[in-house]
């Protein structure tokens, strides 16, 4: 991955979750196309991005209108997964590159979370990977810390023509300082509406402001940190 020439993205106010979200489709597609690199660090205002599961739900488009009249819009995202909870709390942040096709799945979930969990360490904060049951977006590319989730991660492959490369888009969200009462609730009462039995406990996240206690500075400190990190890890300029 050294070997990459990568650009960065680096938006850390907050913007609304389709614009984010239409983002990163734009690099996915670009380095389906040229096999290009990016690097997003990116923020969203409050939302719930669902997958295409919740929306095949009933009433889903009545469940949609009902959360945004509490400050919950609904938007859909392209991966897999379930429902995750958006706002200023959550920092997103995106790797798009062109990989082997050799590379499976696995290598790239790998690659993501091992910078994570380097970042991470910078901050005293020792993470793992594995599920956490009762978590939304449950999976086994969490990143958790004592049990409790506090990364989700995501992510699509599409061909390269005419190579032996693919694109991929592996992604992560960062639950920074979110209210997980508010942010949990309002999942669950979007499977409530469209009558899926699922639900989600609160207690099965946590926050890096939770585990860093008087040490945490903000959002800010951390994108900076997440940047630098991965110009240093990946070797690469700063380019945005």
């Amino acid at each position: 991955m050294n070997d990459l020439s990568w650009d960065v993205d680096y938006a850390i106010l907050p913007v609304p979750a389709e614009l984010g979200l239409a983002r990163d489709e734009e690099y996915f597609a670009a380095c389906a196309k040229n096999a290009t690199a990016v690097m997003r660090v990116w923020r969203c205002e409050q939302a719930l991005i669902a997958t295409p599961k919740e929306q095949r739900g009933a009433n889903f488009s009545a469940a949609c209108a009902q959360l945004a009249a509490r400050a919950w819009p609904v938007h859909v995202r392209r991966t897999g997964g379930s429902c995750v909870p958006q706002g200023p709390g959550v920092l997103n942040f995106s790797m798009i590159y062109p990989a082997p096709v050799t590379e499976g799945i696995e290598e790239s979930y790998d690659l993501l979370c091992k910078f994570l969990i380097g970042l991470f360490s910078q901050l005293g904060i020792n993470a793992e990977v594995g599920d956490v049951p009762g978590s939304f977006c449950d999976g086994r590319f969490n990143l958790q810390v004592d049990g409790q989730k506090i990364v989700g991660t995501a992510q699509r492959r599409k061909p390269i023509k005419q190579t032996e490369n693919v694109a991929v888009l592996a992604h992560a969200c960062i639950l920074l300082d979110l209210d997980l009462d508010t942010a949990t609730g309002g999942i669950n009462q979007l499977y409530e509406l469209i009558g899926d039995q699922g639900r989600f406990e609160v207690g099965a996240c946590t926050t890096v402001k939770q585990l860093m206690g008087e040490r945490y500075q903000g959002v800010e400190e951390i994108g900076d940190l997440l940047r630098s990190y991965f110009l240093k890890s990946f070797n690469t300029s700063l380019g945005e």
